[in-house]
């Protein structure tokens, strides 16, 4: 499995620096491979999310949790949240990718993670095939934050499978900011660019 390098999103030098442009009290965002269709990415994250191989992201959590580390040393996150795969879906597919990330990411911070907070309420259609705009209406709405009172004045890090348009962690990052939220960094996998 080939190791990755933090790819900086909204960094002034990067080279996608309007991705999650949407997100107020952005600290921080990134991603920890480039997607390319038939390359050894999408590889890798098909066998994280159809081939029964979870470990797979807990592994590279913990690279991109170590990476953070040395690049944050202070301001680290107080709490790490998974974007959420429905109920429905995640009893299909046995587990969710993205808890398998912020796991091996808050082992290599050494901070919390939890799948609890952040809910998928409705089960939306796949984002594959939509454009920015159809992605965010298809986004809309679908979140909700348990016991948002604990998120003021947190620095919260969302943690998702792979950044397209970035309207998935950005309708997830308003819910958290409207909770008072202090800085909100978010983390992918991979960039599909």
């Amino acid at each position: 499995m080939p190791r990755g390098k933090l790819i900086f999103i909204n960094d002034s030098n990067a080279e996608y620096p309007t991705k999650l442009q949407g997100i107020r009290n952005l600290h921080f965002s990134g991603s920890y491979y480039r997607f390319t269709k038939g390359g050894k990415v999408q590889k890798l994250l098909h066998a994280l999310k159809y081939s029964k191989k979870p470990e797979v992201g807990e592994l590279i959590g913990k690279w991109i949790g170590a990476e953070l580390k040395m690049l944050w040393k202070e301001n680290l996150p107080d709490l790490i949240l998974p974007v959420p795969l429905h109920p429905k879906k995640k009893r299909k597919r046995g587990y969710n990718q993205s808890d398998f990330l912020a796991r091996g990411i808050a082992s290599g911070l050494e901070i919390g993670w939890s799948e609890n907070y952040l809910k998928r309420i409705v089960n939306n259609a796949t984002q594959t095939r939509k454009n920015k705009v159809e992605r965010w209406q298809n986004v809309e709405k679908v979140f909700k934050l348990e016991q948002p009172y604990w998120f003021a004045l947190k620095h919260v890090l969302l943690v998702d499978d792979v950044l397209t348009t970035g309207s998935t962690l950005e309708a997830c990052a308003e819910i958290i900011n409207q909770a008072g939220a202090a800085s909100i960094s978010a983390i992918t996998l991979a960039d599909a660019g």
